[in-house]
């Protein structure tokens, strides 16, 4: 088992799990704790069955907040609301590769050079389902995706099509083209992917010291205030909302903190590329 240098970690609680009949307590909650960003999932019932919210909720608690706001787009034409967010007060914008891919809107890298030179960060999310020609196309080195094993199957299902996709990218037996391209793709395979340690005590690979950070964490499990520990709840209880669950945050990131002579980590196991 070995360790990783420590780098900056960066904690985004999600608006989306928030009561949205009281969103300034939610609010509240976030901008008093010790996270950094505030994750926005915007869906439009379209490019994802669910439907969200849009750039007016974004704009009106911009006034209320001075945290990074994360805007995450799952939207069939990003490029039409990449404007929209940027003036709603977005720092940073994450659209789908495969909206871009589509015949309804731009290529990434219009999306991207718009995003950019409006100053705002930029991300591109990928669905787990892509065809694994997406990873030949942009080349990561490093993938990060669900626990190998979890209390949810959807869990592990979605961790075991991302690490499939992964291998299978890097056969050169397997050809590929992108849509509309007459050239075939070159093989690809990413360096390392990396699994997160979710609900079982799956044993590491490697841990990471996250010992100045653990508060930020465990306030940002709590601003999901619907789904875990609330002692004035009358919600039937689930594994999760126990005081149990919300406890072993704490004594697994100590355990692991043991392992390496720190007080806290954090714990992944990995795929390492066979070649």
């Amino acid at each position: 088992m070995g360790t990783e240098n420590k780098s900056k970690i960066v904690v985004a609680p999600s608006l989306l799990a928030a009561d949205f009949s009281n969103l300034e307590k939610a609010l509240d909650y976030c901008n008093n704790s010790s996270a950094t960003w505030l994750h926005l999932d915007i869906m439009d019932q379209q490019f994802v069955p669910n439907l969200s919210f849009g750039p007016d909720i974004v704009k009106n608690i911009r006034k209320h907040s001075k945290l990074f706001f994360d805007v995450h787009l799952m939207v069939s034409n990003p490029f039409e609301m990449i404007d929209l967010f940027i003036n709603a007060g977005a720092d940073g914008i994450s659209f789908h590769i495969e909206a871009s891919e589509s015949r309804f809107t731009f290529p990434p890298k219009i999306l991207i050079n718009k995003i950019k030179r409006a100053n705002l960060l930029c991300g591109i999310a990928i669905k787990p389902k892509t065809p694994f020609k997406i990873i030949r196309k942009y080349r990561p080195e490093i993938v990060l995706c669900n626990a190998v094993e979890d209390r949810h199957i959807d869990h592990a299902k979605g961790s075991k099509l991302v690490s499939d996709a992964c291998f299978l990218s890097g056969l050169m037996k397997i050809e590929t083209k992108m849509d509309g391209d007459d050239q075939w793709q070159e093989a690809w395979r990413p360096k390392l992917v990396y699994h997160f340690i979710q609900w079982k005590n799956l044993e590491p690979d490697f841990v990471v010291d996250v010992s100045g950070f653990i508060e930020t964490k465990t306030e940002a499990i709590m601003a999901y205030s619907s789904q875990f520990y609330d002692p004035d709840s009358e919600e039937p209880e689930t594994p999760i909302s126990s005081k149990n669950f919300t406890d072993s945050v704490i004594y697994r990131a100590r355990d692991l903190g043991r392992i390496i002579g720190v007080e806290y980590a954090e714990g992944f196991t990995a795929t390492v590329n066979p070649y």
